[in-house]
């Protein structure tokens, strides 16, 4: 897919990071953990994957259900157009 929107300058630190970053983050740790309802013993990582998910959804205050849905494709645009 190619996105000709132009991106934002990434964040210089972690606290710096949007809600939007985070939750590409955990798009991407998603797409690498593969289903969790079949995870066995030998990928500790993967399932630590799920883990990370986990944390991140609690410290940075998601709301329960999908996360996958709440990303925003178009939220950099919108940070553009705001500045």
């Amino acid at each position: 897919m190619t996105n000709e929107t132009p991106r934002s300058e990434p964040p210089a630190a972690i606290t710096e990071m949007h809600d939007q970053d985070w939750l590409i983050v955990i798009e991407a740790l998603a797409a690498w953990g593969g289903n969790p309802n079949t995870l066995d013993s030998s990928e500790p990582r993967k399932a630590r994957a799920w883990d990370l998910m986990s944390t991140i959804t609690s410290e940075r205050g998601f709301p329960e259900g999908n996360l996958l849905k709440q990303v925003d494709d178009a939220w950099a645009a919108q940070e553009e157009r705001d500045r």
